[in-house]
Parts: structure tokens; sequence; C-alpha cells
């Protein structure tokens, strides 16, 4: 039934949104400052994970009824979670919001909070626009036009994506605290940008040896965005906005995100049509390199601060 198909991804659509907001936020507010890096991190080493093992059932379930089990083995963590979040307490930060509405409410308006606002939006829509979504969810298709023959040989290299994708996220959260955010977004999107001029130029000169140029131009496009706006563009959003507009301020973040999703996935094939292979990477390539201006320019390192330094410094 189509109907109740797309009900069905509709509410599962909801449940995501609301957890994109609501599960950075509360690990940032209850976690110590020496360790918030690594502990907010787990969330995306999580959404790795979870892609990883996407792949991993598209591999060995390649049947009409596939979709079914992929959707019903996903009813087991959720249980799970659902019985685990009546064991979590409130953060102290939201039992402090709750007492002054009206404060919280003006707080959202000041110029003061326009710094956090700009870095905070900008993380949340140049993670999406850089392109790893199309890589997400079209890496087949990528792979079959890089030159692999057959189905299974794509979904494979897919596969290898996930891999790098989880083990370069767990190399994030363990450099997250020792060598702090900016340096690691800034070293992720330099590799982003390179990695995608090196795949654009591939299928641009489309020499004998492209598939496998292609393999390891994406996978390492893959590796520099886990190890750096992956994770810590979540973890930044998490930290630089003022107690009294928090969780506000990241709502609107991840519904910039997740339109830059929408915007991103609904072109990249009309991209790849209309200026081919090369000409759509290259424009991701181009848009990594403003990424990595804006980084550089208006990020703050927020390494071992309490949220209230952050806060104060970006004030």
């Amino acid at each position: 039934d189509l109907f109740a198909l797309l009900i069905g991804r509709l509410i599962a659509g909801v449940g995501v949104g609301l957890a994109s907001v609501t599960v950075p936020l509360y690990l940032a507010e209850l976690s110590p400052p020496k360790s918030r890096g690594a502990l907010v991190t787990l969330n995306q080493l999580a959404i790795t994970v979870g892609i990883l093992l996407a792949y991993l059932v598209g591999l060995f379930e390649s049947g009409d009824q596939s979709w079914r089990i992929m959707f019903g083995l996903s009813i087991i963590p959720a249980v799970i979670q659902l019985l685990g979040m009546f064991l979590l307490p409130e953060t102290p930060n939201y039992l402090t919001v709750t007492k002054e509405p009206k404060s919280r409410n003006k707080a959202f308006f000041k110029k003061t909070m326009t710094g956090a606002l700009i870095v905070g939006l900008g993380l949340a829509i140049l993670q999406q626009i850089t392109g790893i979504n199309t890589v997400i969810y079209y890496a087949n298709q990528i792979f079959e036009l890089a030159g692999f023959g057959t189905n299974i040989s794509a979904i494979w290299a897919s596969v290898g994506v996930g891999i790098v994708n989880v083990v370069a996220t767990l190399f994030s959260v363990w450099l997250l605290d020792r060598v702090g955010r900016r340096p690691l977004l800034l070293v992720g999107v330099a590799g982003m940008t390179l990695s995608l001029l090196a795949l654009a130029t591939t299928f641009w000169l489309n020499i004998p040896s492209e598939s496998y140029l292609s393999v390891i131009s994406l996978m390492l496009y893959v590796a520099a965005f886990a190890i750096g706006l992956g994770p810590v563009a979540w973890l930044i959003i998490s930290e630089i906005y003022p107690h009294q507009i928090r969780g506000r301020a990241m709502s609107l973040a991840i519904f910039a995100n997740w339109v830059s999703n929408y915007i991103v996935s609904l072109t990249f094939l009309t991209l790849i049509e209309k200026i081919t292979s090369a000409g759509a990477f290259f424009l991701y390539a181009a848009i990594c390199g403003f990424a990595f201006y804006f980084v550089f320019r208006f990020v703050p390192e927020t390494k071992g601060k309490t949220l209230k330094q952050i806060e104060k410094d970006l004030n």
C-alpha cells in the first residue's frame, strides 16, 4: 500500500527531525567540557554505523521484498531507544530556561546573537551543500557512472564507503578533545575540496583507470567529511548558542540543514544530466572552497570551554 508507506516514512521523518535537534543538544548540555567533543560526536558515529548497516542489508537482501526487511529490522533499536528514554533526566539548562520565558523570548532577537546564528546556520547549510548526501544516497549510481559493470560491484564499493565513514568518524571522536574543533574542520574541508577536484577530473578526462581513481577519490572525500564537517558541525551547533535560545536556535539550524539536504538530493541527478558528472563535482568542490573560507573566518574554537564561556566569547 503506497499510502501506508508514505505515511510511515512521514512519521519516521518527523522522528528523525526531532532527534536531529534534541540528541546533540542533550549530549552537549550534560557533558563536561573536557570530553564534550567526543560525547556529542557519538551521535554522528551512531549515524555512520546505521548507514553502513543499511548498505550491508542492501548487499545481502537484494530481492523485491528487501525493503520490508530493512524497515522491519529498524523496529528493534527504535523500541529499545524508546524504553530507554523514560530513564533520562532533564538537563540543568532546560530546568533553568523554563523558569525565565520572558528573557528567553527577548534574547533571540538581540544583536549579540547574530554571530552565533550566522555560524550555526552557515555550518548547517554548508554541511549539506558540499554534497555529502549525494554520495550517501546515490553511491551505487556514482560507482556505476565510474565504470563498475554490475550493480553488485557498485554495492560492494558503497559498503567500502560506509566502512571508511565509520572509521574516520571514530578517528574524529578520538581527536576532537585533543586538537580542537577548528583544525579538524579546516583539514576536513580542505580534504573534501581536493578529493572532489580529483573525482571531477577523473570523470572529465575519462581515463582508462577512471573507476579505481573515482573510488579512491570518493573514499578520501567521505573520510575528510567524517573527520571534519560531519561530526564537528553538529558539535559546534550544539555549543555556540546562549542557553536562553539554544533549543530554538538549534531547531532553526537543523531545519536549514534538512532543507539543504532535500535540495541537494533533488538536484543531483539533474546536475549530472545538465552539466555532466565532472561539472557537478567541480561545483561541489567550489562550494567546499567557500566552506573553508567560512570556517577560517567565522567559526570559533570551543575546545575545553564551558557553554557559558563560549557564550561570553561570542558576545
